[in-house]
């Protein structure tokens, strides 16, 4: 399948989100799994991991948009992930059950600097 945008800042996405769900892992040698389906003009990236879903109070800034000195979310990849999928025109989410990020990002025609990335 290929998914036509910023090659450079879908793999930005790709490894923040990776290590968003690594952050949370449980095991010493976690396991990542990384998935791929078509919906419509877009494609759906699927950032699945064995460990736990993150913590409703690193999940809480970024919903909002906003941090506080008492209220904010630990590293950065969590924001990298939001920040770079919506600079692409897409869409994030974080299960609340489980260690998993799913990105939603349109397929783009080639235009404005933007490159195929086979996914």
């Amino acid at each position: 399948m290929q998914l036509r945008t910023d090659p450079a800042l879908l793999t930005v996405a790709l490894e923040a989100g990776a290590g968003h769900v690594l952050a949370h892992a449980e095991e010493s040698a976690p396991t990542l799994q990384l998935s791929t389906t078509e919906r419509d003009d877009e494609v759906v990236i699927r950032v699945d991991g064995d460990g736990q879903s993150v913590p409703r109070q690193e999940r809480r800034p970024v919903e909002r948009r906003t941090e506080t000195k008492l209220d904010h979310a630990v590293g950065i990849d969590h924001w990298l992930t939001v920040w770079t999928v919506e600079h692409l025109g897409g869409t994030v989410s974080f299960e609340t059950d489980e260690a998993i990020v799913e990105m939603c990002i349109p397929d783009l025609a080639p235009a404005g600097g933007r490159s195929e990335a086979t996914v």
